[in-house]
């Protein structure tokens, strides 16, 4: 399954771990917290907040420790410090640094809150609210709290209590856009998806230059999937900020749900350009696109470039498993996957991650684990989601896999509901009637499947078989004529083409050309040499033609491949019987 990245998620993840900190890692930092006895502790802080301002916080490391000597400075230069160890993803760094700023400060609501923020970061998400409730007892009207706050209820599940929080933070401070913004991240995670649109649209009335607004509003039109308007929306805040990357990646996931892919890469690498080296968002977008594209060794590489920067960015993990499933790596895509939620088991997109799981668990035929694993998926997926369709999908073929046919029509049937012009559910529809031996209900979903796509090859071929079953002969050769008049490298990248000929060698057979019948299950042995089922029907033409030294050779070969094959040991003692008559 390959899913669609909500880029809304990683956008409300951005606002959760703080403003103005660049979500990267710096591999093999180099932290030098000597103080020098010549350095002046006042000049130091100012260099210390200059290059925090920036946003250069490697660089800000050595004079904020340097200034904290200074004991007017210290706790800023603390709260500094930490806001730098934050965005080199530094986290039990900064952590202790908050704690050092709240020694000095106790109850300073910009360290309590700092700590709220990296207590989120870590997913320490109880600790997270003690401390922003700890804020909003010392300062009631601290509006950065509140948000907080219901950051956190929300990933706590909380969501009422999360929205409240929200509501008060806008209430404290009605004309302030960033308690909007985060009123917009808040109910589009609730998929409270208008109420959400509107909150950012009150966020750009307040601020019309604020790019986060615009692209907050277009993350909302995405996942409405109003994708003109989304795109649009992601130009306008890119026209304020041409360097504004969150835009540039919503703007390439609309392009990826629009089949513009080349552009959706195009505008991965445009965010890379414009964003710094070790952040890892337009690096993981860039994997999403090349995995759209079908390039699946350079997606693994950009997907394995983020997890070096951040070995705790789920989606990586999450994207780094679609690939490895994709290249029928489904142990190692498992494992990719079982990253993703132990990283973060609250996750918005658990529902994806536990769809794809259950995928490559039904390619291990482990169906048992991918039923248990899609169900805890759909007790969380947004009905509206895009790749909800596919996770009913999934779970009808888990439940085919257990042969539990009329549940697996069932499951497919809602995945055909949430996307009506979904052929492989038709298909695996028709299938699990045929596994019934319902065969005409069977062929008329495997119509509905053609009809959506007259070349799925999949649902041809099924006809073929469900029509002969009915012995409906001519109109099983003509499906698998249909299939055999395309170039042979077009149709085996869907069916096996040996087993198409088997087929039509079997419908001749029944309509006694055993001739032609046994031509082409020569066919299907020139592709397969030991497809032992055309050795074996091969063999019983060939004693309806009486040329039972040949049968007895095809029988042979079949009993050669597979000794315990069912019927050929009387079926060659039958041919030799009748040779020595």
């Amino acid at each position: 399954m390959k899913d669609q990245k909500s880029e809304s998620a990683k956008r409300k993840n951005a606002l959760w771990l703080g403003l103005g900190a660049a979500a990267a890692v710096a591999a093999g930092v180099a932290i030098a917290f000597a103080v020098r006895p010549q350095v002046d502790p006042v000049a130091a802080f100012k260099q210390c907040k200059d290059l925090v301002d920036k946003q250069d916080y490697k660089a800000a490391l050595q004079p904020c420790e340097q200034a904290t000597g200074d004991r007017v400075n210290a706790f800023d230069a603390l709260v500094n410090r930490a806001t730098a160890l934050n965005g080199l993803n530094l986290s039990e760094q900064a952590l202790a640094d908050y704690d050092r700023a709240i020694a000095i400060k106790p109850a300073s609501p910009d360290a309590l809150a700092g700590k709220g923020d990296t207590l989120f970061r870590l997913n320490r998400y109880q600790e997270a609210l003690a401390a922003y409730e700890k804020v909003i007892q010392n300062d009631p009207v601290y509006s950065y709290a509140w948000i907080g706050k219901g950051n956190t209820l929300l990933k706590l599940k909380r969501y009422d209590e999360g929205l409240s929080a929200y509501e008060q933070a806008t209430t404290i401070n009605s004309q302030d856009p960033y308690a909007w913004i985060a009123r917009g991240y808040g109910l589009s995670e609730a998929n409270r998806l208008e109420a959400a649109l509107t909150s950012f649209e009150k966020a750009a009335n307040l601020n019309p230059e604020d790019p986060e607004a615009w692209s907050g509003r277009g993350g909302v039109l995405f996942d409405l999937k109003r994708y003109p308007a989304a795109l649009s929306s992601y130009e306008k805040a890119i026209t304020i900020n041409p360097n504004y990357s969150p835009a540039l990646i919503g703007k390439s996931e609309v392009f990826r749900n629009t089949q513009r892919l080349e552009e959706a890469l195009a505008a991965c690498q445009e965010a890379i350009k414009v964003s710094q080296p070790d952040d890892p968002e337009p690096k993981l977008c860039e994997g999403d696109a090349l995995f759209a594209l079908g390039q699946s060794d350079r997606s693994l590489t950009a997907y394995e470039e983020v997890i070096k920067l951040d070995e705790q960015n789920s989606s990586a993990w999450e994207g780094k498993g679609l690939v490895l499933a994709k290249t029928k790596q489904y142990e190692a895509a498992i494992a990719a996957y079982d990253k993703a939620l132990e990283i973060d088991p609250n996750s918005p997109n658990m529902w994806r991650i536990l769809s794809n799981r259950a995928d490559s668990l039904n390619f291990l035929r482990r169906y048992q684990e991918a039923l248990e694993a899609v169900d805890r998926s759909l007790k969380t997926a947004p009905t509206n989601a895009v790749g909800y369709n596919e996770v009913w999908f999934i779970r009808g073929n888990a439940l085919t896999g257990l042969q539990k046919y009329q549940e697996a029509i069932a499951a497919y049937d809602k995945a055909i509901k949430s996307k009506p012009k979904y052929e492989a559910a038709w298909n695996a529809k028709g299938n699990a009637f045929s596994k019934l031996k319902q065969y005409q209900p069977a062929i008329a979903a495997y119509d509905r499947a053609i009809a959506i796509n007259p070349n799925y090859l999949y649902a041809v071929s099924s006809k073929g078989d469900a029509l002969f079953q009915l012995r409906r002969y001519p109109e099983a050769i003509a499906a698998y004529d249909k299939i055999l008049r395309l170039k042979p490298s077009d149709a085996s990248a869907q069916v096996p083409l040996h087993a198409v000929w088997l087929g039509r060698g079997n419908a001749l057979s029944q309509l006694k050309r055993e001739s032609e019948a046994i031509a082409d299950y020569d066919r299907a042995i020139a592709i397969k040499s030991d497809f032992a089922d055309a050795h074996f029907n091969k063999g019983k033409a060939l004693v309806s033609l009486k040329k039972y030294p040949e049968a007895i050779a095809a029988f042979d070969r079949a009993i050669a491949i597979n000794p315990n094959y069912p019927g050929a040991t009387a079926a060659i003692e039958q041919a030799r019987r009748l040779n020595d008559r």
